[in-house]
C-alpha cells in the first residue's frame, strides 16, 4: 500500500512538473516583441518575478523595454529599502540594453532623516542616468513629498538625443531649470503639480526645445507669469493653476497653429491672452470650447475678439459653471452687440452646445446664432437648475425638437443622486417651461425666414 502511494505521488509529481515545464516553453517560445509586449504591463516587482523562472524568461527580464517601478505602496522605510535595492540591481545587471519607456513612483516620507532624502535623491537621479545611457525614449517621474523638497533633474535628461517625451509629478517637490543652456529633443513635456519659482524655466523650453510639440502644464504653482515662444509647438494645455494669480500669459504660438482643428481655452486663458494683445489674426479652428464661470460681462469682448479669428468654425462649445453665492455681472451685451462684431464663422457653423448662467449674455448670444446662423443643424442648450438641489450635476434627461432640418435639444442640470428624480424633474422643467417655450418660437420663426429666403432664391 505504501508503495502504490509513493508510486502515485511521484507519477503526480513529474506530471506537475511536465505541465509547468510547458508552461514555461510556451511563453520561453514566444518572439521577443510579443514577450516584451506581455512583460510592459507587469510592475516592477513581478517583472523580476518572471526573472527567475528560467534563463529565457531572465533575458526578457534584462531587455524588457519597458520598465514600470512603483514603491508608492511601500509603507515602511524598510520595504523601500529593499526596492530601492532591487532596482539597482536590475540596472546594474540591464546593462546597456535598450530602455523605451522608465516610469518611477516614489514617496518620501516625512519622517525620513535629512541623510536618508539626501541617499534617496542620489539613488534615483543615478537610475535616471542608468536610463539615459540605455537610450530611454519616454521618462515618467512621480515623486510625493509631504513637506518641501529640492529636486533638480540632472542634465543629462536634458542632453539626451533618444528621450522624447517626459513627464513630471512632483507633488511638494520644487522643479529646478536646468543651468545649462543646450538644445534638447523633446517632443513631449508634461508638468503637474510642480513648484517653479521663476520664469527660468519657461525661458529654457522657448530657447532650447525647438522641437517640442507638446506641454501640458497642471496646478503649476509658485509663478505669476508664463512666457513660452515656439514654432514647432501644435498642443498646449493649461489647467488648473495654483498659488499666486496668474497675471502675464503670452502664447505666440497660437498664431502658427493653422493646422489645428480642436482647440478648448479657458477663462483665465482667454482673458490672459486678450489682455497681453496676444490674439491670433486668424485660426482654422473647426471645434472650439470654452469652459467658463459664465459668459460675464467682463469675458464677452475677449470671446468675441477670439472668435472673429476662427472664420471656418463648425462646433462651438460652451460650458459654464457659476460660482455658488457669488453672482456675475452677466447681462450687458444683447444680440446687438454680436451683430456689430461681423463673425464670418456664423455662416459654417452646424453645432452649438451651450450651457446658460446666471444672467442674459448666453440667453443673447443663443438668440444671436439662431437668427444668424442659416447652416446650423443642432443646438443642445442646458439651463442652470432654479432649484436649490440641483446646481452642478449634468443631468440625462433633456427635450428634443426636430424643426425641419434641425435637431433642437434642451436640458436641464440636475444632481444624478437625487432619490425622487422625476419629481425634481418635473418642478425644474416647470421652473424653466416658460424660456423653453421662448427659444422653441425662435426656432420656429427662423425656421419660416429660412423658407422665404429659400422662396425669394427661387
Amino acid at each position: 500500500m505504501m508503495l502504490q502511494k509513493k508510486l502515485r505521488s511521484t507519477r503526480s509529481f513529474q506530471a506537475e512538473g511536465a505541465f509547468s515545464e510547458g508552461i514555461t516553453d510556451r511563453f520561453s517560445n514566444l518572439p521577443d516583441e510579443v514577450a516584451h509586449l506581455i512583460l510592459s504591463f507587469l510592475t516592477f516587482e513581478d517583472l523580476t518575478r518572471v526573472g527567475t523562472v528560467s534563463k529565457r524568461c531572465r533575458k526578457f527580464y534584462v531587455s524588457a523595454p519597458s520598465v514600470n517601478f512603483d514603491a508608492s505602496q511601500a509603507r515602511t522605510n524598510q520595504k523601500q529599502v529593499e526596492l530601492m535595492s532591487s532596482l539597482d540591481r536590475y540596472l546594474f545587471h540591464r546593462g546597456d540594453n535598450k530602455l523605451q519607456r522608465f516610469s518611477v513612483f516614489w514617496n518620501f516620507f516625512k519622517s525620513k532623516s535629512v541623510s536618508k532624502l539626501s541617499d534617496e535623491h542620489f539613488r534615483i537621479i543615478t537610475w535616471i542616468h542608468n536610463a539615459v545611457r540605455c537610450n530611454v525614449e519616454v521618462l515618467n517621474l512621480y515623486f510625493l513629498a509631504l513637506r518641501t523638497t529640492m529636486f533638480a533633474l540632472p542634465s543629462c535628461v536634458f542632453l539626451s538625443q533618444s528621450l522624447k517625451s517626459l513627464s513630471v509629478c512632483c507633488s511638494g517637490v520644487i522643479l529646478q531649470a536646468p543651468s545649462l543652456s543646450f538644445s534638447c529633443n523633446l517632443l513631449s513635456l508634461r508638468l503637474s503639480c510642480v513648484n517653479i519659482v521663476d520664469e527660468s524655466f519657461f525661458k529654457w523650453i522657448s530657447f532650447t526645445c525647438k522641437c517640442l510639440k507638446e506641454i501640458q502644464l497642471l496646478r503649476i504653482t509658485g509663478i505669476e507669469r508664463i512666457t513660452i515662444e515656439s514654432l514647432s509647438l501644435e498642443s498646449f494645455g493649461f489647467f488648473s493653476v495654483c498659488g499666486i494669480k496668474l497675471l502675464h500669459l503670452s502664447i505666440s504660438v497660437l498664431s502658427s497653429l493653422c493646422k489645428a482643428k480642436v482647440l478648448i481655452l479657458n477663462e483665465k486663458t482667454i482673458k490672459a491672452l486678450h489682455k497681453e494683445g496676444s490674439m491670433p489674426a486668424s485660426l482654422d479652428i473647426f471645434h472650439f470650447g470654452m469652459h467658463l464661470r459664465s459668459l460675464n460681462d467682463a469675458l464677452v469682448p475677449a470671446a468675441a475678439c477670439l472668435l472673429k479669428g476662427m472664420p471656418n468654425l463648425n462646433t462651438l462649445d460652451i460650458k459654464s459653471k457659476p460660482p455658488r453665492g457669488q453672482p456675475c455681472m452677466s447681462s450687458g451685451f444683447d444680440m446687438g452687440y454680436w451683430k456689430l462684431q461681423n463673425l464670418a464663422f456664423i455662416y459654417h457653423l452646424e453645432e452649438v452646445t451651450i450651457e446658460l448662467s446666471n444672467g442674459s449674455n448666453e440667453i443673447e448670444f443663443v438668440r444671436y446664432i439662431l437668427e444668424h446662423a442659416v447652416n446650423l443643424k443642432k443646438i443642445v442648450i442646458l439651463f442652470q437648475s432654479r432649484s436649490r438641489q440641483s446646481n452642478d450635476v449634468l443631468g440625462k434627461q433633456a427635450c428634443l425638437f426636430f424643426l425641419g432640418n434641425y435637431t433642437f435639444e434642451m436640458g436641464i442640470l440636475d444632481p444624478a443622486d437625487e432619490p425622487n428624480l422625476t419629481q425634481l424633474l418635473e418642478e425644474v422643467t416647470a421652473s424653466v417651461k416658460a424660456d423653453m417655450e421662448e427659444i422653441k418660437n425662435l426656432l420656429l420663426d427662423l425656421q419660416d425666414l429660412n423658407k422665404e429666403t429659400k422662396s425669394s432664391q427661387c
